[in-house]
């Protein structure tokens, strides 16, 4: 009886672990010849295989399909989007995102444990190839075109070996295309390659190697032929970002972003900046002039006066070595003729003249917004750097101006109060109340009242105050 019944046990435990054998088999052949999760429909779906499709807004699909081959992937597409022509395909545990206003048009392939990643606003012209595998990635950034027939690959298709060692030696690499980047006809993209914002790929190219930031490169293989360019939708679209300048009322005006900070930028591109001394200073100038403009910043108030009349002569004082290049280019963009001098302009009488050191230099302390920079320094300041300094009624006296321009950051409180001034007909300063108050404010223009020029109401607006000989 005894071996009867460990018979038994083990006919049980026999049949119960074919049947769980037999359950898995079955659950295996239903994943694996289940039908895959196809659509051509804009709407959220997911399947027993852990897939998911999420559309976040209104979109359209025009002869696209997109389909999960296996299991756990992800696509996301964005608001306002078109596939159109598109055929998308997942492998196992895949991700494709596209941003919003996308319009696509080709095929994306994305193998097993493979990213692709679209920016906003990218728009395909007709026939993209996307093949992402083996673990790679490709990304592409915002606001990019991409032409006809464009290839986009992570892989080679088949692996290639050394002979000799063995060695696998065309590995899958990630693919980064920055924002704003332009992919002509034909383009071919190759694994590991990276191209940055604002650049353009030539027609036919073959790009192996990675491309700076606003270039242009062609050829097969590709080469950057060019830098320093970039590309528009159309001519009365600019995009302020990948430009070194920008044009403020006709005025071209170098902005590069190590020197230039957020803050200035922002104020020249929404038109504001120095717009108060631009606005009066056009009701002032005239022909023949002999403009000095003593901190000058970025050369935008004297490149203006150039273009408001014609100077006879001009002489720009900046204290900030850092800036002199840039005015020298803004002065030359904009064929202006000007004696451009890297000096801290200063009378005998003031203190920081009297602890000048045996060279003749002052410390200047620069802030990241350079229109804080002075003599004076604050807890803001970034750098000291030691400058020349230049007395005043020495310049006043050799270049015998008509029109002064004066935006010193609190340097302007003694700045003339020595020099002969009889030659002048107007001076406009930006007077910095917070540094000087208005006790200084008073005495310049006692001082000014004194040598003949009267503050004049009938140009000067806030800060910006004019001083006219009667």
């Amino acid at each position: 009886p005894a071996r009867r019944n460990l018979h038994r046990i083990s006919l049980l435990s026999t049949s119960s672990a074919l049947a769980t054998k037999l359950s898995y088999c079955r659950r295996m052949h239903n994943h694996l010849y289940s039908e895959s999760m196809k659509t051509s429909e804009v709407r959220n779906q997911k399947d027993d295989k852990g897939n998911d499709l999420t559309f976040t807004g209104r979109s359209k699909m025009l002869r696209s399909e997109i389909e999960f081959t296996d299991e756990n992937s992800t696509v996301i597409i964005g608001n306002d989007c078109l596939l159109r022509d598109a055929k998308i395909k997942l492998g196992t545990k895949s991700r494709l995102e596209v941003g919003a206003g996308c319009i696509l048009d080709g095929a994306i392939s994305i193998g097993a444990y493979s990213t692709v990643k679209i920016g906003n606003n990218l728009s395909v012209t007709h026939a993209l190839n996307i093949r992402c595998a083996e673990s790679t990635s490709v990304e592409i950034g915002d606001d990019c075109l991409i032409a006809s027939n464009v290839v986009i690959r992570t892989n080679d298709g088949h692996p290639i070996y050394c002979t000799q060692t063995g060695k696998h030696i065309n590995v899958a690499a990630d693919i980064k295309i920055a924002d704003h980047v332009w992919l002509a006809d034909e383009v071919k993209v190759i694994k590991g390659v990276r191209i940055g914002e604002g650049s353009i790929i030539g027609a036919n190219s073959v790009v192996t190697h990675s491309v700076g930031k606003c270039s242009l490169a062609v050829g097969i293989p590709s080469k950057t032929v060019k830098e320093c360019v970039t590309w528009e939708h159309s001519k009365n679209i600019r995009s302020d970002r990948y430009y070194d300048f920008s044009i403020i009322n006709g005025i071209k005006l170098p902005t590069p972003n190590e020197i230039v900070s957020s803050t200035i930028k922002q104020k020249i591109n929404d038109g504001s900046y120095e717009s108060l001394e631009a606005r009066q200073l056009a009701l002032i100038m005239q022909d023949g002039d002999r403009l000095l403009e003593i901190g000058a910043g970025l050369g935008y108030i004297s490149a203006y006066c150039s273009k408001l009349v014609e100077l006879e002569e001009c002489t720009v004082l900046e204290a900030n070595p850092k800036l002199i290049p840039i005015i020298r280019k803004t002065h030359e963009i904009n064929g202006v003729r000007s004696n451009i001098h890297n000096v801290v302009a200063l009378t005998k009488e003031s203190s920081h003249w009297n602890s000048a050191s045996t060279e003749g230099t002052v410390e200047f302390h620069i802030n990241e917004d350079f229109w804080e920079s002075s003599v004076s320094g604050n807890p803001r300041s970034l750098e000291t750097v030691h400058v020349r300094a230049q007395n005043i009624d020495l310049v006043v006296d050799n270049t015998a101006p008509t029109v002064i321009v004066c935006d010193i950051e609190g340097g302007e409180l003694d700045i003339f109060e020595s020099a002969d001034l009889s030659k002048v007909r107007n001076i406009l300063m930006e007077v910095h109340q917070n540094i000087i108050g208005l006790d200084g404010v008073d005495r310049i223009t006692k001082n000014l009242a004194d040598k003949g020029l009267y503050y004049d109401p009938n140009f000067s607006v806030g800060h910006v105050l004019v001083y006219s000989r009667i």
